[in-house]
């Protein structure tokens, strides 16, 4: 999966939920990364919420099905 980052930032979290809301997944990303490529393969079958955190700050969710 890719998240295109457009905008600067100091920090940037990316946390993933399962269904239940579980937190299954953070991964934190060096300063400057603009296409960031984060592996789901470990996860199983099922919708998940990407959480970003942009200097601490929720931004939007992404929501994905892992087929």
């Amino acid at each position: 999966m890719f998240v295109d980052v457009t905008t600067e930032y100091k920090t940037l979290d990316l946390e993933i939920y399962d269904a239940s809301g579980k937190r299954v997944k953070t991964e934190s990303l060096l300063k400057g990364a603009k296409n960031i490529e984060v592996d789901v393969r470990y996860l199983a079958p099922g919708m998940y919420l990407l959480v970003p955190l942009k200097d601490g700050e929720r931004k939007q969710a992404i929501k994905f099905i892992k087929k």
